[in-house]
Parts: structure tokens; sequence; C-alpha cells
């Protein structure tokens, strides 16, 4: 409410040549005056915009257009912090003045991110449509289009880098056919000449943080394949909105959230009414890896984390074993893993931890390599530092398994047999270290194959 009666004021300051013309009555500018100095009361904030909207069809003998960037900001914040009825009562009050039947108005345009009929804060509002991320109409308007950022990078003199800026910045499908670059993140690089985070560093995702690090098990086993650069299928609910999180075990709804938040891209139809979902470009993936990063931290490990990610970079096996087992420990019971889980799963939870080296490292899994496709492949943007090819394997008795170390040498044996080292290699990769990391539910076993090979 401090937010939204502050930027009614400033409102409502741009307009202070209204005030003393003689276009408003007394009784007129003394609420105007409450509502800059932020003491008016509720009714008067319900009706702020719809009375503005008058005062300047009197001045300017002209129908208003009024523009509302952003409406369900608001409610976003309130439903994270537990206030969602009385802020959607308090704007359903706003937003109806404003353009429900108001003969100031010419036309409104609202923007945000959940659809606006559903909402019901516009009940009753006529003429309305709708466009959403999946909608054809106005779809290359969401963003910059390809032929707008090359004429740009020419301007700057930065047309070599366009393919740099495509995977970055580019990506955001709108109408499941257009692809937009993200406008921010685009002046920011031209700015700066530098591809890094921008949108990531700016936005608030605190509601994509909270229902990433809430998510049921089947749900976040489809976190990690998107992470992992894979796509995924999900049923999209287009009048979802923020009260219908809270109904627990739909994973739809939260991947719903995910793509009209700007954190998945439609890539097409898949089976079933579902729709093909993707992380669109190397900014979004750095919040995905951000987000790892500090679930960590909320499980109470980040140190224990960080300590195993420089033991890795250094090749010290026996340490990054003690550190990825203490983590084991604290963490797989948020995944509800069980004795024998899949390779799959240790192979995605491992792959999620490696996203804070992909600054320093391409990261390739199940990619053919050799005779085969190995499991994870690390290879070092600066050629001197160890490269890494790692299997996994998880210790199933029904396999007849006796114990950690035999799986892990027929992990080790797998590696040398299939020859995975033949890409690092012919990326000019001389030292490269071969690892085996076995799991029996929250145990781990890390076996590296002798000393570091070299050519």
């Amino acid at each position: 409410l401090t937010s939204l009666k502050a930027s009614l004021s400033k409102l409502y300051g741009k307009f202070m040549h209204l005030v003393g013309q003689g276009i408003l009555s007394e009784e007129e500018e003394e609420t105007f005056h409450r509502i800059i100095k932020k003491t008016a009361s509720d009714e008067e904030l319900q009706l702020s915009l719809g009375e503005l909207c008058e005062y300047l069809h009197r001045l300017h003998k002209t129908k208003v257009l009024l523009l509302i960037d952003e409406y369900d900001t608001p409610m976003q914040a309130s439903f994270l912090n537990g206030y969602w009825k009385e802020m959607a009562n308090l704007l359903r009050g706003l937003f109806g003045a404003a353009l429900k039947d108001n003969s100031h108005l010419y036309k409104g345009v609202v923007t945000g991110i959940t659809r606006i009929a559903k909402e019901n804060l516009f009940s009753g509002l006529n003429n309305l449509s709708v466009y959403s991320v999946l909608d054809h109409g106005y779809s290359p308007y969401f963003g910059l289009t390809e032929p707008k950022v090359k004429a740009a990078l020419v301007t700057f003199n930065l047309e070599d880098r366009l393919d740099t800026v495509r995977d970055w910045y580019n990506g955001y499908v709108f109408g499941q056919d257009t692809e937009v670059y993200n406008p921010w993140s685009l002046v920011s690089f031209l700015a700066r000449k530098l591809a890094r985070p921008y949108w990531g560093n700016t936005s608030d995702n605190a509601l994509i943080k909270k229902y990433a690090q809430e998510m049921p098990a089947e749900a976040k086993q489809q976190l990690e394949s998107l992470i992992r650069g894979e796509e995924i299928e999900a049923r999209i609910e287009n009048h979802m909105v923020y009260s219908d999180l809270d109904q627990n075990g739909n994973v739809d709804r939260v991947w719903t959230l995910f793509l009209i938040s700007g954190y998945l891209k439609c890539t097409g139809e898949g089976e079933q009414g579902r729709l093909k979902l993707k992380v669109p470009n190397k900014e979004v993936m750095s919040i995905y890896e951000g987000m790892i990063v500090e679930w960590f931290a909320g499980v109470g490990v980040s140190r224990i984390f960080q300590e195993f990610i420089g033991a890795l970079e250094a090749g010290d096996t026996m340490l990054m074993e003690s550190h990825l087992g203490l983590i084991a420990e604290e963490t797989f019971s948020h995944f509800d893993t069980k004795i024998g889980q899949s390779e799959s799963f240790y192979h995605a939870f491992f792959l999620g931890m490696l996203m804070a080296l992909r600054g320093r490292y391409w990261i390739d899994s199940n990619k053919q390599s050799g005779y085969g496709r190995f499991d994870i492949m690390m290879a070092p943007h600066d050629k001197s530092m160890l490269g890494f090819i790692i299997e996994f394997k998880s210790f199933n008795a029904r396999l007849h398994h006796k114990d950690l170390d035999e799986v892990a040498a027929s992990a080790l044996q797998q590696i040398e047999d299939r020859k995975y080292e033949t890409e690092l290699r012919s990326r000019g990769i001389s030292r490269i270290k071969k690892l085996a990391i076995v799991f029996k539910g929250q145990l781990v076993k890390i076996v590296e194959a002798g000393a570091v090979a070299k050519t």
C-alpha cells in the first residue's frame, strides 16, 4: 500500500499544472493534494486514476490514453507477503474506476504477467482483448526482432558479436513462432560491450525462487532436465492466477508461471495438449544457476558446496568425495530420493551443481565422444587446466553389485573402452582426469583412473 501511494503521488505530481487553473473544484484540489502528500483514503486512491483521466479530458478536450505497466506486480508482492485479498480489493476498485464505464477514456493498455480476465481485477470490462506469450497478435512487439538487433550492432560497430548476442539474449518466443531479444539486456550490452546477465540482476524473481525451492520431486527432475538444456512438456494454464499456485501438487501451474514470467520459452506442441518448454538463452540459464547456488545455501551447505567446487577444479578426488558425501547427506532428502535411485537422478543433481562453473568450463552432458556417450564432460576455457570425463553409477544389489569399488571400476572401464576422452583431446585439452562417481543412496564413492592422463 505504501508503494502504491508513492506511485500515485508521483503520477499526480506530474500534473500539478492542473491545480489553480480553474479546472478542478476546491474539493477536487484538496483530494489532489492529499494524493500527492500520500494521506489519501483508500476510497480516494481507488478513484484516483479515473478522476485524473477526467481532469485531463477537461483540460485538453481529448479523451485519455491510459497505460498501466506491470499491473500485477502489487499482486505478486501481496501474494508472497500474505495480504493478497486486501490488495486485490484495492486494485479492483482502482482499475475498475479507471477502465470500466470511464467516459473520459479513449483506450487503456495494460501489461503484466498473468492474464487479465481471470485475475478478476477487471470484471465487467467491455471490448477487452488479451494477448499472451502464446498468441500471435502483436508478437513482434514484445521485444526486439533480429533485424533491429542487427541494425543496432552495426550502429555500435559490434556486428561481429551477433552470435554472442543471440546466445545470451535471444530465444524468447511469442505466438509460438516469433523470436525476440530482451530489450533491456541488449541496450545494456551495447553500453558495456560485455556479454553477461543484465535482466537477471534487475528482475524481481522472488516468486520464481520460491516455487523453484518448493517444487515436488517430479518438477525438480524436470528442472534438472532444463538445466541440461533439454526440453520438458507441460500443460499450460492460460487463466492461472497467483492464488492457484497454492494448490499443492500441480506441477503444470509452476511451469505456467515460469513461462509467462520469461524463464521458459515454448518450442512447439507436445503430446495430449501439452507444450514443449525450454530455457531461452544463456542469460536466463545463469538465473537458474544462481538458484542452484542459493538452494544449497538454503539447506545449509553453501560453504561445503563452494569447497567441493574448489576441490573439483584442483582435481583433489579425496576432498571431492568427502564434501560430496556431506552435500548428499544434507540435501538428498529434499529430492525424496531412495536407496537404488536411478543414475539419471544423480547425474542431474551433479550437473546442477556444475552450473557454478559454466563461466570457466564448457559443460556437456550425454554427448557422443569416441564409441559412446559420456555422462558429463568438462572442457576448460583455459586449455592448460584440467578437463574431466565423469561417469555416474548407482549401486544396485539386484544387479549383483558387491560393493561401491566394483561399480566404480566398471564405470572407469567403460570410459576407457569407449574412449570418452576423444572430444576433449580434439579440443586441445591434454590434461584429463577420468572420474567414476558411485552413489548408494546418500553414500558417495569417487574413484579416478590412476594419475592424470597425458598425451
